[in-house]
């Protein structure tokens, strides 16, 4: 057995239709199994980004055995397919399928483991309930309301021009005293159910993404560009090798000359997930480092048991999903749905399901909440919103 014929046998386990035959090859095939396949077994069925960390080698023996042996007693819930319809999306209707798979025990669980005026609508569609609206807090301290700004010159300081552009987005430009006096740094933020897209004064592109936060001076003037993160965002960084960029992320830097790469750090994932698409980017975080080539993603789980990973051939597309104004789920744990869906519809979430549920599927982020409700009540889930608490249980 190979370690492509072990993740089938995992599915095949999960589901109930393994042989005894194919049972006896992975249990010889564990034996024999190096680091660095473990290590990618675990990555497509124990990283599940609920801060959980992969156990070490024996643990994992020990764990799967036993959670194998559970599966001759257990009973394994059929999996559900359900269609679901998106509304329009630039012009288009598409059809989407969820799949949602429950697990009491076994593999499945196993798996669980503004100088402004005010502010103008970022270029996303915006979810029912949206959050008070993006704001940008310059160096003075001043708050300025973006959503309600026109197009134009909003400001004057720290040595750039701040400017709202036609498209809705905002853009910092080197200014006629662009070379005299203090750096001043700036905080662009983003409420929940919002995103934004900001041009940095050295023509690098942010796309930030809901209930997050990018912090910046107004001119790159030092030896480095360094800006700091709290959240997601998409960096698509213009080259200058005399000036790397910089993005520091909790106890973490992310190095890079010019490339194409998402930062993941909400603090409620638990993990750290930097993902290159062009270019190269060097991550240092925890005592660990790695240089990332495209499709790769350093995943930094910040728990109590961290533990760092290079994932290789990454789906990308489902990556920067959030980035096209869509959810992409390629079985997803139920808590990891959850939290997106928190942060888009600005609700709380009461999970009372089991995290060994999982999630297959896309769908559009202009369907509204009760929708989304409906979709996860067909999936065999009962909802309720009580005020801005969505309960999510088992029926």
């Amino acid at each position: 057995m190979n370690l492509h014929e072990a993740e089938k046998f995992l599915s095949q386990r999960a589901s109930g239709s393994e042989s005894e035959a194919e049972r006896e090859a992975f249990e010889q095939w564990l034996e024999t199994a190096s680091e660095n396949e473990l290590e990618e077994l675990t990555g497509k069925w124990d990283l599940t980004g609920n801060g959980r960390a992969m156990p070490g080698r024996e643990e994992f023996f020990a764990e799967l055995e036993n959670k194998l042996n559970e599966l001759e007693s257990d009973t394994i819930p059929e999996v559900v397919h359900l269609p679901v319809w998106r509304r329009p999306v630039f012009r288009y209707g598409v059809a989407a399928a969820v799949l949602l798979a429950f697990a009491g025990a076994g593999i499945l669980k196993f798996n669980s483991n503004q100088h402004s005026s005010d502010h103008i609508a970022a270029d996303v569609i915006i979810p029912e309930s949206p959050a008070a609206g993006v704001i940008l807090t310059i160096g003075n301290g001043t708050t300025l309301m973006l959503d309600s700004a026109n197009a134009g010159q909003l400001a004057v300081f720290g040595g750039a021009d701040i400017v709202k552009q036609a498209d809705g987005t905002l853009a910092y430009r080197a200014g006629a005293e662009s070379a005299a006096g203090e750096v001043v740094y700036n905080t662009l933020a983003t409420p929940r159910g919002r995103q934004y897209v900001l041009s940095l004064p050295d023509g690098s592109k942010v796309h930030l993404n809901a209930a997050s936060s990018v912090r910046f001076p107004s001119v790159f003037s030092g030896k480095d560009r360094t800006v700091e993160l709290e959240g997601e965002a998409f960096f698509e960084i213009a080259a200058n090798p005399s000036k790397p960029f910089r993005v520091k992320v909790q106890n973490a830097v992310v190095d890079v000359l010019g490339t194409s790469f998402n930062l993941m750090a909400y603090p409620e994932e638990g993990r750290i997930a930097t993902t290159l698409l062009e270019g190269s980017v060097k991550y240092s975080g925890n005592g660990n480092e790695a240089i990332l080539k495209p499709g790769q993603q350093a995943n930094d789980l910040t728990g109590r048991r961290s533990s760092f990973k290079v994932l290789n051939k990454v789906d990308t597309d489902e990556v920067i999903a959030w980035k096209k104004g869509l959810f992409t789920f390629h079985n997803a744990d139920i808590g990891q749905v959850a939290r997106q869906i928190a942060r888009w519809y600005d609700v709380e979430i009461d999970l009372r399901v089991p995290v060994t549920a999982h999630i297959t599927g896309e769908f559009p982020n202009s369907m509204e909440l009760k929708e989304v409700m409906k979709v996860l009540e067909l999936s065999g889930l009962k909802t309720k919103l009580e005020g801005r608490v969505l309960q999510i249980m088992s029926k």
